[in-house]
C-alpha cells in the first residue's frame, strides 16, 4: 500500500509539474500581447482592424478609393487608398479621425494614415502610450512628434500648430525592406542592360571603324 501511495504521489508531481511547463509557452504568448508594451504594437499593428502587412482585401473594395483620386504608382510602386468605412474612423477614447488612407505594395499594406484633427493630437498620443506603453521617442523636444518602434512596426504620430490636421502613421518595417530590396535589383538589373548594351555600341563602333580601314 505504501508503495501504491509514494507511486500516486509521484504521478501527481509529474501530472503538476506537465501542466506548469505546458503553461509557460501561454504566459510568454500572453506576455508579449500584453496592453501597454510594444509587443502589443506588433500584435495590433494598426487600428480597427486594418493591420499593416496584411492583404488588402480584408478590407472590402466597395469602401476604398484612390486616394486624391491619384490611381497611379508612387516612386516604390506602391498605390495610395482612402477608406472610406465610417465606423472604423472611431477610436476607443471616443476620438473620431477624419480619414483613414492605406499605402499598398502588391496588394500587401504597407503603411496606415490615421488623420485626425490636430486639437486631438494629445488624447491620440494618450491612447497610444496606453496601448504601447511609454516607450516612444521624441526626435524634436519642441514639436509634437512622437514614434514607436517596434519588432516588425513603426508608428508615428505629428501633429503642428501649422498644419490643419495632425497625422498618425504604422508602418510594416518587413514590406519597406523588401520594397528597399526590390528597387535595388531593379536597379542592379538595369544597370546591367546599360552596360551591357554600351559593350555592344561600342563593339558595333570598333567594326564600323575596322571596315572603314579596309
Amino acid at each position: 500500500m505504501e508503495k501504491n501511495l509514494i507511486q500516486l504521489c509521484g504521478d501527481k508531481v509529474l501530472m503538476l509539474l506537465f501542466v506548469v511547463l505546458m503553461g509557460v509557452p501561454a504566459l510568454s504568448f500572453a506576455q508579449k500581447r500584453q496592453i501597454g508594451s510594444l509587443a502589443y504594437l506588433n500584435t495590433i499593428a494598426g487600428v480597427n482592424g486594418i493591420k499593416v502587412g496584411t492583404d488588402v482585401a480584408t478590407i472590402s473594395y466597395s469602401k476604398l478609393k484612390y486616394l486624391d483620386d491619384d490611381g497611379k504608382f508612387d516612386a516604390d510602386s506602391c498605390l495610395k487608398f482612402a477608406v472610406s468605412d465610417t465606423a472604423r474612423l472611431k477610436l476607443d477614447n471616443d476620438v473620431r479621425l477624419n480619414m483613414i488612407g492605406v499605402r499598398t505594395f502588391k496588394n500587401k499594406i504597407v503603411n496606415i494614415y490615421l488623420f485626425f484633427p490636430k486639437e486631438n493630437g494629445y488624447k491620440i498620443v494618450k491612447e497610444f502610450i496606453a496601448n504601447y506603453g511609454g516607450f516612444f521617442s521624441k526626435p524634436d523636444a519642441n514639436a509634437d512628434i512622437y514614434k514607436w518602434d517596434s519588432e516588425t512596426v513603426n508608428l508615428s504620430v505629428m501633429y503642428q500648430a501649422d498644419v490643419e490636421d495632425g497625422v498618425a502613421i504604422f508602418t510594416s518595417k518587413p514590406l519597406v525592406q523588401h520594397i528597399s530590396q526590390e528597387k535595388e535589383a531593379i536597379a542592379a538589373r538595369k544597370k546591367a542592360k546599360e552596360m551591357q548594351a554600351t559593350k555592344a555600341a561600342a563593339a558595333a563602333a570598333k567594326n564600323v571603324l575596322t571596315y572603314a580601314r579596309q
